[in-house]
């Protein structure tokens, strides 16, 4: 079956979350098979790096905070495929 990726953007506080936990529900409900990501991963290795940069805590170039974007999205790769 093919899936459908589904992107909400959005600047920090703006619903998002709020928005795709009420898409999830509905989609719940009417039998669809659901799986959500939220990026940066603060969880994760690449997230916590990210997080340490966007506190200020550590200086990161552009190509820096680029791949470590894109790694913390690549590790979740697996189960987008699925």
């Amino acid at each position: 079956m093919t899936g459908i990726l589904i992107d909400f953007e959005g600047i920090d506080g703006s619903g998002k979350e709020t928005q795709s936990r009420l898409l999830e529900r509905e989609l719940l409900r009417r039998g669809f098979a659901v799986a959500l990501f939220s990026y940066p991963d603060y969880k994760s290795e690449y997230g916590k790096i990210i997080k340490e940069f966007l506190e200020g805590k550590i200086d990161l170039n552009p190509d820096e905070q680029f791949l470590l974007y894109l790694l913390d999205i690549a590790k979740d790769k697996e189960k987008v495929i699925q």
